[in-house]
């Protein structure tokens, strides 16, 4: 325990929390500014297992944001995912990497989050995050959404037994020409807070701590404004209100 002895001294996670990190495995859907703060927390903190998907190589537009990442790997045009075992191997030998070169989707997310204690949601689109949501609701799987835009993010922690995503945001609310990144930027310190509180529910999470946060979290970095939005099931979700069903977002 000598490594993680700070950890071990806060007397809300201790041995007992380190040992359930140690067994822990955590899976993280995206390597860009959100996933990349979220797997070298949990890499860093000591989770046993830690799985992660991306299918894209790094880009010089990925490094003002993405700290996994630099420019030899621009320039050798190297997978996200080879350089996050790289650069994950070096911070802690112990955990197990396992790597998953391929965009989530439909057909492949129940084979990339089999037999894991909570999913992270690091995507940039909703497309795939209700993918997550409705995998998720069938396996009982607890998962954390977060997303941020400009200075702006969000993050909620989906609970079995609770409101889904869907009940948060109903998916014909998510039309085309909703902003994203891309139309509305980011700046890269919204990404490293957000990601650190979303890994702190993980740690939660996975330690059965009480302290779970059962709210929508909203805050603004430029504005220094943070709402904590109070979320409730809806009996007509089609996901977790019917038990089942699939989305498609319409134009």
């Amino acid at each position: 325990m000598d490594r993680y002895a700070l950890q071990v001294a806060f007397n809300r996670l201790g041995e007992e929390g380190q040992k359930r990190l140690r067994q822990a495995r955590a899976a993280v859907v995206g390597l860009g500014a959100l996933g990349g703060v979220c797997v070298t927390n949990l890499c860093r903190a000591g989770v046993g297992t830690l799985r992660f998907a991306d299918n894209k190589r790094v880009e010089l537009g990925n490094l003002p944001r993405q700290v996994l990442f630099f420019e030899n790997d621009v320039k050798d045009r190297v997978y996200k995912t080879d350089a996050a075992v790289k650069r994950l191997g070096e911070m802690n030998s112990e955990t197990r990497l396992e790597p998953f070169t391929a965009e989530i989707n439909a057909d492949n997310i129940g084979s990339f989050i089999d037999n894991a204690d909570v999913v992270l949601d690091a995507t940039d689109n909703m497309e795939t995050r209700f993918i997550i949501n409705e995998e998720c609701f069938k396996r009982k799987l607890p998962w954390i959404y977060c997303g941020i835009l400009g200075s702006r993010r969000m993050t909620a922690n989906i609970i079995p037994g609770g409101p889904c995503l869907c009940c948060i945001m109903p998916p014909e609310t998510m039309k085309t020409g909703y902003p994203t990144t891309y139309t509305d930027g980011v700046i890269n310190m919204a990404a490293g807070v957000m990601a650190s509180v979303s890994t702190a529910e993980a740690v939660k999470i996975i330690t059965g701590s009480p302290d779970v946060r059962g709210t929508l979290m909203v805050m603004d970095l430029w504005k220094n404004t943070t709402d904590y939005i109070s979320v409730s099931r809806d009996p007509q979700c089609p996901v977790c209100g019917r038990h089942g069903g699939k989305y498609e977002l319409s134009d």
